[in-house]
């Protein structure tokens, strides 16, 4: 006598969301390395992640992105104890908004970039959304979804006014007025 039985479908979780402003990942970039240029590590708040369950994987290490001061890079730990498939929806709200936008859907890596400029400047937090429907029918697909942290874009630049330059005395006197609608300026750089 044989018995067959089907596993009960049980939810993909989400473990953790890593967003990193300024950062964007190589368009084939699944490997860890970089395609030369400045490079910045999008890691997780935790360094290794407790798995959800027994045999569940762990969040992967750092992950190395290009600097890109226009793009936005984000990666996320997920798993699935049935081993199914998971797809991927990335969505984005800003403060104060109470509605998430669709920025991309059907993403089968856990790793996603965009350009920073979609978006005005201001703070935001991103959702990801895991579902295991490549495996299952659309009856018997479960998901998960969480929020990241609170990020911040500012792709303005600051604007720099009522610049002049005296000479007195023999000296070089330089005067402006620099301001930045979002961000705090933190430095002012010249060159003669």
């Amino acid at each position: 006598m044989k018995v067959y039985y089907r596993a009960r479908n049980v939810a993909p979780v989400i473990e953790e969301i890593a967003v990193q402003p300024g950062a964007r990942f190589a368009q084939s970039s699944v490997a860890r390395g970089s395609s030369g240029g400045e490079t910045v590590t999008v890691n997780f708040a935790s360094a290794a992640p407790a798995p959800a369950a027994p045999g569940a994987a762990r969040a992967d290490g750092p992950m190395a992105a290009q600097r890109d001061r226009a793009s936005i890079a984000v990666r996320w730990a997920a798993h699935d104890d049935n081993d199914d498939e998971l797809l991927y929806s990335l969505y984005y709200r800003g403060d104060g908004e109470t509605r998430w936008k669709l920025l991309k859907d059907k993403i089968a890596d856990k790793f996603y970039s965009w350009d920073a400029g979609l978006l005005p400047d201001g703070g935001y937090t991103v959702r990801v959304a895991a579902n295991d429907s490549p495996s299952h029918t659309p009856d018997e697909a479960l998901s998960d979804s969480r929020e990241s942290a609170r990020f911040e874009v500012d792709t303005t630049a600051p604007r720099i006014e009522s610049l002049s330059a005296k000479v007195e005395a023999g000296q070089l006197h330089v005067s402006f007025t620099a301001a930045d609608q979002f961000s705090n300026i933190q430095r002012a750089e010249f060159s003669i």
